[in-house]
């Protein structure tokens, strides 16, 4: 029993934090010796007949060989268990309610100076109320010192492994935290500001794109028309091509719109007979004129063409078919009869030098007609040509009146005044196409392939048409066509009138068979061609 304790000396234990390991003086460890006896199973219990003096004596010497015990709250110790066990250690040594009621009253002295009263043998016990009081003290100061919940960084350490945790690592951790969410923070503010910076050249480069694009319109736009400028003193410029399908597109949504005001009380039509009425000569008349737009047999209807819109699709394609072959055929049919001279020389111009003959007729359509300009006598010449293109197109609507398709529809003063617009429409446009150094050309149905192809860029399906998504409609042959197509023959250098170029395409209609039912071949030897 007397080799086991061992002179009271100072010596530095160690204990395993995140960051390593630590020591610390004996004097923490005797702070902590009763919590160590209490955890440690193998400790001594002392008898109830041991003196005062010789617990503080067993208590002081026992303390070498035992493990110093945690005052490192960890991972399932809270603050009123740790206070529990070094009150625990109070109620029974007096010495040590003694040690710690000098370290709480005393903090700011370092622990060298405290009187080390565990190796006092003479000094005097504490009342129990003292005991009390002093257990309530240590109770406060364990509270304010330890946390009330596990730190996150502490290292819980099993009954099993002799290894301890201490306030100063729990010091270090909490430092350490610190200053990762300082650097958390500063890093953040960091890339905010880099946020608002780049947004603000962003915004800067989009600007500047802006502009860049503004300027780039201008130069381009400057420079197109330096390049269609024509050589010579006049300020004509051709349109684009874009422009011109344009117009075109919105002269045929002008006679659709007519068409469903003549045959809006009816647009039924069952079979051919019910049109073909009246003397023999009639009937011929509208065989003849019908077989221009569509192909048919013993009177009947094209197949799958719908009755209930058969009068108003029919009377479409005959109005469109004579407008552009009566309009758009001829560049000085607006002259009427007087246009009889100027049609021979170009046409002999034509037969032996194709670039001078379209130069010379583009040429003098632009002489009839300047530019807008602030020369009182080209004024003069400009404004006579509308006139004349009016007075053309009213004639021009009025045999259209005349014509087989009157059987289609009844003539009102609403539809004449309506339809001479149109006609008054086309004769500006016609007259403008003219005036290119291109050729122009009106492709009709006995011009066209007799079957669909959709790689043929001189033809389109018409509207009333499913779309031909699976291309199944190719090889079929064409029933009806709709609107006639306008094309172009050469550049406005006056070369390359060989190739045609479609400023638009020939609407059609054709019948879509369904994909189980054999294709039925249209009849082709009462097939009637214009």
């Amino acid at each position: 029993m007397t080799a086991r304790f061992k002179p009271h000396t100072t010596c530095p234990s160690k204990y395993r934090t995140k960051d390593g390991e630590c020591s610390v003086v004996d004097d923490v460890e005797d702070l902590c010796v009763g919590s160590t006896e209490a955890m440690n199973p193998c400790s001594e219990y002392l008898s109830d007949k041991t003196s005062p003096n010789q617990t503080a004596s067993a208590i002081s010497l026992n303390s070498r060989n035992k493990p110093p015990a945690s005052a490192f709250v960890g991972h399932g110790v809270t603050p009123s268990d740790e206070a529990d066990r070094h009150t625990g250690v109070a109620e029974r040594d007096p010495i040590m309610v003694d040690f710690l009621s000098i370290h709480a009253t005393h903090p700011g002295k370092p622990e060298g100076d405290l009187p080390s009263t565990l190796n006092a043998q003479d000094t005097p016990l504490l009342s129990h109320t003292d005991h009390d009081i002093d257990r309530n003290r240590v109770r406060t100061l364990l509270a304010s010192v330890l946390p009330g919940e596990p730190l996150p960084n502490a290292i819980h350490v099993s009954n099993s492994t002799q290894s301890h945790d201490f306030p100063m690592a729990s010091g270090r951790t909490l430092k350490r935290l610190e200053d990762e969410v300082h650097q958390n923070y500063e890093e953040l503010r960091t890339l905010k500001k880099e946020i608002v910076d780049l947004k603000e050249q962003e915004s800067e480069l989009q600007q500047r794109s802006q502009q860049g694009r503004e300027e780039c319109s201008r130069a381009v736009q400057a420079l197109q028309e330096m390049a269609f400028k024509p050589r010579g003193a006049g300020k004509w410029l051709p349109a684009e091509h874009d422009t011109i399908n344009l117009e075109i597109s919105t002269l045929h949504a002008a006679m659709t719109g007519w068409i469903r005001g003549a045959t809006r009380d009816n647009s039924w039509l069952g079979d051919l007979s019910e049109v073909f009425q009246g003397e023999d000569q009639a009937k011929d008349a509208l065989r003849e004129e019908l077989s221009k737009v569509m192909v048919f047999k013993n009177d009947i209807l094209p197949e799958g063409l719908p009755q209930k819109r058969a009068k108003k699709l029919l009377l479409e394609a005959l109005l469109a078919h004579h407008l552009f072959t009566d309009v758009f055929s001829s560049p000085f049919s607006f002259l009427g009869d007087e246009s009889t001279s100027l049609d021979f020389i170009y046409e002999t111009g034509l037969s032996w030098n194709t670039a001078d003959a379209h130069r010379w007729r583009s040429d003098t359509l632009r002489l009839l007609s300047p530019e807008p300009s602030k020369d009182d006598k080209a004024e003069a010449v400009r404004l006579k040509i509308p006139p004349l293109l009016n007075n053309r197109a009213n004639i021009q609507a009025e045999n259209f009146f005349k014509s087989p398709a009157r059987c289609f529809f009844v003539e009102t003063p609403e539809l004449t005044a309506s339809l001479q617009k149109i006609y008054q429409q086309a004769a500006g446009l016609a007259y403008h196409l003219w005036t290119r150094r291109s050729m122009l050309k009106i492709v009709t149905r006995k011009d066209l392939n007799s079957f669909f192809h959709i790689e043929d860029r001189q033809m389109a399906l018409h509207t009333s048409v499913q779309e031909d998504v699976e291309n199944i409609l190719t090889g079929q042959p064409i029933s009806l066509v709709l609107y006639p197509g306008v094309v172009a023959y050469g550049l406005d250098e006056c070369v390359d009138y060989e190739t045609p170029r479609p400023w638009m395409p020939a609407k059609v209609w054709l019948y879509k068979p369904l994909s189980e039912k054999p294709e039925v071949p249209v009849g082709e030897d009462s097939e009637i061609k214009g």
